[in-house]
């Protein structure tokens, strides 16, 4: 207790209605962090509002201070027995190279903005997400070897959290603002894979078929994690609505019973097919994906559809590449202007976009 009441408390008045309580920050408010001294303890940085805080005080101190060579060069050796005082910082210039090589030209999706591919068809979106995936890790990167003397940002630590093993797909879908949980992600893969399969073999399938697939898959998952004693967290559930863990209470009372396992139903008495709830629930991050493209296509384009009648409803349609595949057969890009009924400024964005 002696510990606590000489733990210097935040002042009154302070952000976030925070005055008087304890300051998990070893400056407090007072005074802005020594650059070079004052890194906090392990362990004082645990939460997401106190490395916040901390960052913003650092970042008020000095700015810039995570691209700076003196806080990203190793200083001492680490006391595992690694010694990287001898690397050089990774250069801006070779990191934006690393970038780019990670997510691919235009177009082009690299190895890092492949793994999103499984998400979307799309590959401009697939590299949009891989660039915000990239651009997170290697900012948390950046802070974390800046805070360590320890460590230094260099080329080969670049490169090696920019390999395609690195994207957890599983666990960034699984948040806002996509919300695809994770469990649900790693069997849907496994399932869309499955499917794929049939398909390439069998040709067409209907929804019969679909639920086979799922509930094989399911099964499949529910006996690894069973014969490894892994979590296979809730909300599994086969295409006939019965829950797949059989660690849930009810599922577990059901089987030993020799009971059918309870099957949920929908708000309006239908069975819950988990197969068509993964699906949905797929098509609308996709749809989710697909309207922040086009709203950043009507943005750079300076129209919006809903307020221009008269014409063909473009809304989902990438204008720049029907212009550039119209041009590569040789079709008139007027005619196909005044067909869409594009007005002149949108006609001049497009073509000027598509040529370039």
């Amino acid at each position: 207790m002696a510990g606590m009441r000489t733990q210097p408390r935040k002042p009154k008045g302070a952000p976030n209605g925070t005055g008087g309580q304890y300051d998990h920050l070893p400056h407090g408010h007072d005074t802005l962090p020594d650059l070079v001294q004052d890194v906090p303890d392990e362990g004082t940085l645990q939460s997401h509002r106190a490395r916040r805080e901390y960052y913003q005080a650092r970042d008020r101190a000095q700015q810039g201070w995570m691209y700076m060579d003196q806080f990203l060069k190793a200083s001492e050796p680490a006391g595992d027995g690694h010694d990287w005082t001898s690397q050089p910082v990774c250069s801006m210039a070779r990191e934006m190279e690393l970038v780019e090589r990670a997510i691919g030209p235009e177009g082009r999706p690299g190895p890092v903005a492949r793994k999103f591919l499984t998400v979307t068809d799309s590959p401009s979106q697939a590299q949009d997400l891989a660039r915000t995936w990239v651009d997170g890790t290697l900012l948390a990167l950046r802070r974390s070897c800046a805070l360590d003397p320890t460590r230094c940002y260099s080329e080969p630590l670049v490169r090696a959290m920019l390999a395609p093993g690195t994207v957890k797909l599983e666990r960034i879908l699984a948040k806002p603002p996509y919300c695809l949980s994770a469990h649900r992600s790693r069997i849907g893969n496994r399932y869309r894979e499955r499917l794929d399969a049939y398909k390439r073999e069998h040709g067409r399938v209907d929804d019969r078929i679909r639920d086979r697939v799922w509930d094989e898959t399911l099964a499949d998952y529910v006996e690894e994690k069973m014969a490894s004693g892994a979590s296979m967290g809730g909300g599994l559930y086969y295409s006939n609505g019965q829950d797949a863990n059989p660690r849930h209470a009810h599922v577990r009372r059901a089987m030993e019973q020799g009971l059918p396992v309870p099957v949920r139903r929908n708000p309006d008495g239908s069975v819950f097919n988990g197969r068509a709830d993964y699906e949905r629930i797929l098509a609308d991050f996709r749809s989710q994906l697909h309207q922040h493209s086009l709203e950043a296509d009507r943005e750079s384009f300076g129209f919006d559809p809903a307020t221009d009648a008269g014409r063909v409803d473009t809304t989902g349609v990438d204008l720049v590449k029907v212009f550039q595949q119209a041009a590569r057969q040789g079709n008139d890009l007027d005619v196909l202007a005044d067909t869409l009924h594009l007005d002149d400024a949108m006609r001049q964005r497009v073509m000027a976009a598509a040529c370039t």
